[in-house]
């Protein structure tokens, strides 16, 4: 553990085209005006009013989102597939970097109550069986993979 660590900023990261399946499941507050193009993203700002940041698409969104995960000074980051696969190894990861691992039980439920969710086990399905690839013809699959950041996908050992 480092004790200079006053705040760490931990964030999860999802394969880019596994994540635009899940938003097409519930957009929150993503809105896009043809199909994954185009897109709004209103973020909440309690003292001004929400604040509107565009992106010329949902690729655009992760790649620069996922960016400036990896540019914040102390941060973690760790792969959802990690997470639902080898949540133990995941989560001795992050304890190196913080403070020792408090014992914890994996969840098989669906660990959301809202939307489709699903459990693990089909979480686990989707991930070894990239299910996402059934949402998307090879065409489009294509196209999105052109617009993704290579040093990214190469940096969370993703492949389109």
């Amino acid at each position: 553990p480092n004790d200079d660590l006053a705040m760490i900023n931990l964030f999860v990261v999802r394969h880019p085209l596994s994540w635009i399946t899940s938003m097409h499941k519930s957009w929150y507050s993503l809105h896009c005006v043809d199909g994954d193009y185009d897109c709004s993203l209103s973020l909440p700002n309690p003292t001004e009013g929400d604040t509107v940041v565009h992106y010329d698409s949902l690729m655009e969104m992760w790649n620069k989102h996922v960016a400036g995960f990896i540019s914040i000074p102390n941060a973690i980051v760790v792969r959802y597939e990690d997470v639902v696969t080898s949540p133990q190894d995941t989560c001795n990861h992050i304890t190196t970097k913080t403070a020792p691992a408090a014992p914890f039980k994996i969840v098989e439920s669906s660990a959301k109550t809202h939307g489709s969710s699903r459990g693990r086990s089909s979480a686990l399905d989707a991930i070894q069986n990239d299910e996402w690839r059934n949402h998307f013809p090879p065409s489009t699959i294509s196209t999105y993979c052109r617009q993704l950041d290579p040093a990214l996908l190469i940096r969370f050992n993703y492949a389109c």
